[in-house]
C-alpha cells in the first residue's frame, strides 16, 4: 500500500490469471539492504547461543577422522595459507646488472627446496620489475648528466669566445689601422664575441658558477667526439682565419709600425691589455723580416 492508501501494485501489469507479466516485479524496490530472508532468520534464531558448541562438536569429529569436517575446519578456521614470508639470502637489485645474481639466488633456493616453484616465479618477476625500475632510473640519470654536460660545455665555449673577443679587440686597436685585411678579419670574431658576452650576462655567469663547472668537468671529463656549440665552432673558424693571416713577416711589420708610431709620440694609450698581441709577436721577433 502507498502512503495515500492506494495500491501501488495496481499499476504493475498482470496477465488474465492475476500473475505479474514477465519482466515486471511485484517488489520493484527490491529487498532492503541487509535484510535476511525467512530461512536465514529462522536459522539464526535456532542457532543463537549454540555456535560455540557446534564448532566444538565439529572439531572433535574432525579430530576423530571425519575428513570432510577436517577440511571444513582447516578452510574456515585457519584459512588458506597463501603469501607466507620467504626467508633466504637474495642479493639486492640496485643496478640493471644485479638481475642475473638475484635470479640465480632464487633458482638455487628453489632447487634446494627452500622455496616453492610458485614462490620462485613470483620472486623472479619481482626482481625483473626491480631491474626495470633501476634501468629506468639509470636512463633518467644518463639523460640528466648529458643535459648537464651540454650546459657546462656551452658555458665554457661562451667563456672561450669572450676571451678571444678581448684579445682580438686589443689586436684590432693596436694594429688594425696598419692592415685593412687584419681589421676585416677581426670583425667576425668581435661580433661573435659580443654575442657570447651577452649570452653569459643572461645566464648570469659568476665566479661561483665557473668554479662549479670546473668541478663538474673534473668529475665528468668531456667526450672527445662531442658536438661543438655553434658559436664556438663559428668563432673558432673566424679565429683560425685571423691567425692564419698573422704570419711572422706581417707581425714583424706591424710591430715596426707600432714602434714608429710610439717614437713619433702619436700613440694613444691602449684601452685594453690582454697581452695577446705581445704573445703573438714574441716568437716572430727573432724571425727574419
Amino acid at each position: 500500500m502507498s502512503e495515500d492508501g492506494g495500491d501501488d501494485d495496481l499499476a504493475i501489469p498482470r496477465d488474465a490469471g492475476g500473475r505479474y507479466v514477465p519482466g515486471n516485479s511485484g517488489n520493484p524496490a527490491g529487498k532492503p539492504r541487509g535484510c535476511l530472508n525467512h530461512a536465514t532468520r529462522l536459522a539464526v534464531a535456532l542457532l543463537e547461543g549454540e555456535a560455540a558448541a557446534l564448532w566444538r562438536t565439529e572439531i572433535e569429529l574432525a579430530k576423530a577422522g571425519d575428513r570432510m569436517l577436517l577440511k571444513h575446519c582447516t578452510d574456515k578456521l585457519l584459512g588458506p595459507q597463501r603469501g607466507q614470508p620467504v626467508v633466504f639470502a637474495m642479493p639486492p637489485v640496485e643496478t640493471a646488472g644485479d638481475i642475473a645474481a638475484a635470479v640465480g639466488a632464487v633458482l638455487r633456493a628453489a632447487s634446494r627446496g627452500l622455496i616453492t616453484p610458485a614462490e620462485a616465479e613470483s620472486l623472479t618477476r619481482a626482481a625483473a620489475s626491480a631491474a626495470r625500475a633501476v634501468a629506468e632510473g639509470e636512463r633518467i640519470e644518463r639523460a640528466r648528466l648529458a643535459a648537464a654536460q651540454e650546459a657546462v660545455d656551452r658555458r665554457f665555449a661562451l667563456r672561450v669566445a669572450a676571451l678571444l673577443f678581448y684579445g682580438v679587440r686589443e689586436i684590432d686597436e693596436e694594429a688594425g689601422e696598419f692592415d685593412y685585411r687584419l681589421r676585416e678579419l677581426c670583425r667576425p670574431v668581435l661580433r661573435l664575441g659580443e654575442a657570447a658576452l651577452g649570452a653569459l650576462a643572461a645566464i648570469p655567469d659568476t665566479l661561483e658558477l665557473v668554479a662549479a663547472d670546473r668541478a663538474f668537468l673534473a668529475a665528468h671529463p668531456p667526450l672527445h667526439d662531442r658536438v661543438a656549440s655553434p658559436i664556438a665552432a663559428a668563432i673558432g673558424e673566424a679565429w683560425e682565419e685571423l691567425a692564419g693571416h698573422l704570419t711572422s713577416p706581417i707581425l714583424n711589420r706591424l710591430e715596426r709600425d707600432i714602434a714608429e708610431r710610439e717614437a713619433a709620440g702619436t700613440e694613444a694609450a691602449p684601452r685594453y691589455r690582454t697581452g695577446m698581441f705581445e704573445r703573438l709577436c714574441s716568437p716572430a721577433a727573432t724571425d727574419p723580416a
